[in-house]
């Protein structure tokens, strides 16, 4: 690859797989809404260039004269999506959005020139889990937000291969690192343990895959090289440890004596017990294999946490 895009580059994994690109030396064309407040997450790099285009933009600028004379791209890595947390991803309209962006965004891929279009999907395609999840395992999603991804990755498809893309999605499990959502459990394990506040959790029985967000990011790199067309890819470590577990190694990598108070919460209403991508078929497609410990993630994501923790300018 010399030069892909990158919806949604100030996120968690999109910032990472940024990252990746330009020590990789490839260009980069970022879709960056101008109204965010998370611009400066951006590199100051020769290889990125900025183009202002927020969600609903996706489309006027596909059917824009000027997009056609851009410079000729080979990727587009969609991860821009509106509603990902609280109520809105029960918010059925909203998601309904979010997958007619998704397929604006192919028309701009093609625009572009894109041979290929990789999308972010979710394990909430699924429903609930009690094994390993593959691309042949039966969805049945619980939530507008699962529901959202699932049409998303099916109208992706179609529309791609109507205008003669590749189209790859995936199926993203948990991953954190930095410029994780300050709302995810790690980081409110962090953010309370760095306070000496008392931190109230469920029991943490969960069995969970957590994947770094720059093993994430690796995954992303190969399938927009490797992946094949129209495949569904699980995206995780491929391995489990109880939630319990990972929190205490949050908080006492932090503070060794740090208590959180366990089994303080109800589990909320269709909280998923069992959560593990099998990536059997990404590591044959693309040779991938994480990288990162989940002690190194952790401690590597405090580190950027403690460094953050004074400009909020670059949090969530």
């Amino acid at each position: 690859m010399r030069r892909v895009v990158i919806s949604g580059a100030t996120g968690l994994i999109g910032s990472a797989l940024l990252q990746r690109c330009v020590d990789a030396g490839v260009e980069v064309l970022v879709l960056a809404n101008q109204r965010s407040s998370r611009l400066n997450r951006l590199p100051d790099s020769s290889l990125v260039e900025v183009l202002p285009c927020a969600l609903d933009d996706y489309a006027t600028r596909a059917d824009d004269p000027a997009t056609a004379a851009m410079p000729r791209c080979d990727a587009f890595y969609h991860f821009a999506w509106d509603g990902t947390f609280g109520a809105a991803r029960d918010d059925e309209e909203l998601q309904a959005r979010n997958v007619e962006h998704a397929c604006d965004a192919v028309r701009l891929a093609a625009a572009l020139g894109c041979r290929r279009f990789v999308g972010a999907g979710s394990q909430a395609e699924y429903g609930p889990l009690n094994a390993p999840y593959t691309a042949e395992t039966p969805c049945d999603p619980q939530t507008g937000y699962g529901r959202g991804k699932l049409q998303a990755g099916e109208s992706t498809r179609a529309a791609a291969h109507e205008l003669g893309l590749e189209q790859v999605w995936t199926r993203i499990g948990s991953v954190y690192g930095p410029r994780d959502n300050p709302k995810t459990v790690l980081m409110q394990a962090l953010q309370h343990a760095l306070d000496g506040e008392p931190f109230a959790c469920t029991a943490g029985e969960q069995d969970w895959d957590y994947l770094f967000s720059a093993d994430a990011a690796e995954a992303f790199f190969l399938l927009g090289e490797h992946g094949d067309d129209g495949a569904v890819y699980p995206v995780g470590s491929g391995t489990t440890a109880k939630l319990r577990d990972y929190i205490l190694t949050a908080v006492r990598c932090v503070d060794a004596d740090f208590e959180p108070e366990f089994g303080a919460l109800a589990y909320p209403p269709g909280q998923q017990m069992y959560l593990c991508a099998d990536i059997t078929a990404l590591h044959e497609d693309t040779g991938f294999t994480p990288q990162v410990t989940f002690e190194d993630g952790i401690a590597r994501t405090r580190d950027w946490y403690c460094k953050m923790r004074t400009s909020t300018s670059d949090l969530p």
